[in-house]
């Protein structure tokens, strides 16, 4: 009797283990290629993936849970095309641009912090400084950021964004 219960528990292990490497989830995970985070957390968050099939999942969070919707994307150079998106989904734009942070210089961190560089002084050492200070602390916090952009083809500065997490994209 207790050589069956032993070949019930090990059958059962098996099992358990099994289902778990095998999650169809996981797969999509590994297809990942790009994720871009919202540029704050909290309750309503916007996010998205890419993968290497061409599609795209984006999901937007809220306090009671998810809604995730998916398409195809199209990707010229930096500029990222979510085909057929959802009227559900709160962007302006369903055209982006992809800023890495590792193709820009001072102009960049300029323009993106106007607002902390119109109280600095005319001295351009002091602003050359600051720049590189807001480079590292955004760094830190991922590879670059994606804007929405407007029909002018000009990135939507003041409004969401997102903060690229993994970049494998090839363009």
């Amino acid at each position: 009797m207790a050589s069956i219960n032993l070949y019930i528990y090990c059958l059962a292990i098996v099992l358990l283990i099994g289902s778990c490497t095998s999650s169809p989830g996981s797969h999509r995970e590994n297809a990942k290629i790009f994720h871009a985070a919202p540029m704050s957390g909290g309750i309503g968050a916007l996010y998205f993936g890419l993968y290497n099939d061409n599609t795209y999942q984006i999901c937007n969070s809220s306090g009671l849970g998810q809604d995730c919707y998916s398409g195809k994307f199209k990707l010229d150079k930096d500029t990222l095309t979510l085909l057929d998106l959802n009227r559900d989904v709160p962007l302006r734009s369903n055209k982006l641009i992809i800023v890495r942070y590792n193709k820009q210089d001072s102009t960049y961190w300029e323009w993106k912090y106007s607002r902390q560089y119109e109280s600095f002084s005319s001295d351009r050492t002091l602003g050359k400084w600051k720049w590189q200070e807001f480079k590292n602390a955004d760094m830190v916090l991922g590879e670059g950021n994606v804007y929405q952009l407007a029909p002018n083809g000009i990135p939507i500065k003041d409004e969401y964004y997102f903060i690229i997490q993994l970049d494998s994209l090839k363009n």
